[in-house]
């Protein structure tokens, strides 16, 4: 549904007029609406079956069958499966007649299927039925995907389970399928000696054996009753805990009025950690569309991100939480990547899953559910706590040296989003200081400067006892300069009240009073200005 989501945003987007796509059109986008709204259509018809099997309410319909014309075929057509990729989708074996509900059984079929598209990246799928004598039939879906871990086998079938915590999806099917089958009074496993032969790709078997011309009702088999009773304690379980974490954090809030086509400007940079290859896309086309300037890359497991965050220093993390590439979920990734000083970035978790508390608790700034909501308020949730993007030149002037020292000591902490040691943070910006106006605008006509901060009322060398005014040198960098005349520039003196009684000479884009304010409201003030209209180019102001 979050792809369905953010493909539509973007439609809305194109047909606004807000954002052009010439390279993707809208032709993509239709395409992962119409697949994901499948998708969602399949989760939400087991989930409804399984509270059908919680409450007794499962009635089996069987009737004679052919199982590969009935029920294996007819599965490949409707998923539109003769090849996906690199693999194969095949239907082998000896086709059998059966008394069996078709629906259920093709329901059965298609969640096993499902799953092996899924984690089948090269390869084949393979649908099999064997006879094994009078009394019962086997229905295989093998695969060469990444397998099952041991760890895993005992909770294989348990609701809400994800084949472990690297594989991402709803965790239900799987439970459906065992309660389908044995309600057929049938059974379900997995084929632990299996392997597909190929290097690298162990691949699993699903085995389903099912009583030939036989049909018992699911109240008669002794285990329905206690796997509906497992069932709805895990429901309620479930349910309570989810709901105590949608409660425990509230979002931020700011009264600053921000455009529905905003944007973020800076050279930010940017690492989105998702295994999911549609997801990474709408992700950076996200991120390309509200951070302009940025450059975004991409990891495809928590173990990646980890090793690319040892040669780059990024703004912005964001993250996923299940990952079947590698071995870490998004919140042991979070947990790590905390433990590295040098690692000072904003970290978002962005999942569909219900997992804000986990990647809080981890040491994430902030967190997402999928869908991402729209632009405007991404971004004023991102303003509230990213800083500046690294490598800002920054100018401070003041005519008190112990004024500069403290006004840079603040400004360090100001240029992380995740303060981690004052060394690291020491790193992220390049800081100029001087003490008079004179060599203040011979700075200015020299270098460029993303800041600039300037005391009110400085010495000139013009004369023994002249002074310049922090106004008349911003005028000038506004004016007589090429290289700032749009450096954001802040006005710092000791005449300003508080920082919310601000009256801001229009040549200043902001005020901060002596003593400065927090480090966060600092922080805020800066990213703040950073925020334009995608329309006009124009900041919020």
């Amino acid at each position: 549904l979050s792809v369905a989501m953010e493909a539509a945003q973007a439609l809305e987007a194109m047909a606004n007029g807000l954002v052009a796509d010439a390279e993707h059109g809208g032709a993509s986008y239709l395409q992962l609406i119409r697949r994901s709204i499948t998708y969602v259509v399949d989760v939400l018809t087991n989930m409804l079956d399984l509270n059908k099997f919680s409450e007794g309410k499962i009635v089996m319909r069987p009737e004679n069958c052919s199982i590969h014309e009935d029920i294996l075929i007819p599965t490949r057509e409707m998923m539109f499966l003769s090849k996906a990729g690199n693999v194969s989708v095949e239907v082998v074996g000896q086709d059998v007649g059966l008394y069996v509900d078709k629906l259920r059984l093709k329901q059965i079929v298609t969640n096993l299927v499902s799953n092996a598209i899924k984690y089948t990246t090269e390869g084949f799928i393979k649908m099999e039925v064997i006879a094994e004598d009078e009394r019962q039939v086997v229905i295989t879906v093998s695969d060469s995907g990444i397998g099952v871990k041991t760890s895993e086998y005992h909770n294989l079938f348990s609701r809400w389970e994800q084949l472990g915590s690297s594989i991402n999806g709803a965790g239900i099917g799987l439970c459906l399928c065992k309660s389908l089958v044995t309600a057929m009074g049938g059974d379900i496993s997995l084929n632990k000696d299996y392997n597909s032969g190929i290097v690298g790709h162990p691949g699993s078997q699903f085995v389903v054996r099912l009583p030939r011309r036989r049909h018992r009702k699911s109240e008669d088999v002794p285990a329905f009753n206690a796997l509906a009773a497992a069932l709805t304690a895990n429901t309620q379980l479930v349910g309570n805990k989810e709901m105590k974490q949608q409660h425990s954090n509230s979002d931020l809030q700011s009264e600053v009025p921000i455009p529905k086509d905003a944007t973020l400007h800076g050279a930010f940079r940017i690492l989105v950690v998702d295994d999911e290859r549609v997801g990474q896309k709408l992700l950076v086309r996200r991120f390309s569309r509200i951070f302009p300037h940025a450059k975004v890359e991409c990891a495809i497991s928590g173990e990646r991100a980890l090793e690319m965050v040892k040669t780059t220093r990024y703004d912005i993390i964001t993250m996923d939480h299940f990952m079947k590439v590698g071995e870490m979920t998004g919140e042991e990734t979070i947990r790590a990547l905390r433990t590295q000083a040098h690692v000072d970035a904003l970290i978002v978790g962005i999942s569909g899953n219900t997992k804000r508390a986990a990647h809080l608790s981890a040491g994430a700034d902030d967190f997402f559910q999928k869908p991402l909501p729209s632009d405007d308020v991404v971004v004023r949730r991102f303003a509230m706590k990213l800083a500046p993007p690294a490598g800002w030149n920054v100018l401070l002037v003041d005519d008190v040296e112990m004024n500069l020292h403290f006004l840079k000591r603040k400004l360090d902490q100001v240029s992380a989003s995740h303060m981690t040691t004052l060394d690291e943070a020491q790193k992220r910006w390049n800081f100029t200081t001087c003490q008079d106006a004179d060599r203040a605008k011979e700075l200015l006509e020299k270098e460029k400067y993303d800041l600039v901060v300037l005391d009110e009322s400085l010495p000139s060398s013009s004369g023994e006892d002249a002074t310049a005014s922090g106004t008349e040198i911003a005028e000038y960098a506004r004016k007589r300069t090429k290289k700032n005349n749009e450096s954001l520039i802040v006005w710092n003196s000791g005449s300003i009240a508080s920082s919310s009684q601000k009256k801001i000479p229009s040549c200043f884009d902001e005020a901060w009073p002596k003593p400065l304010p927090s480090v966060e409201m600092m922080r805020q003030d800066l990213s703040f200005q950073l925020i334009h209209s995608r329309g006009n180019g124009s900041s919020k102001k």
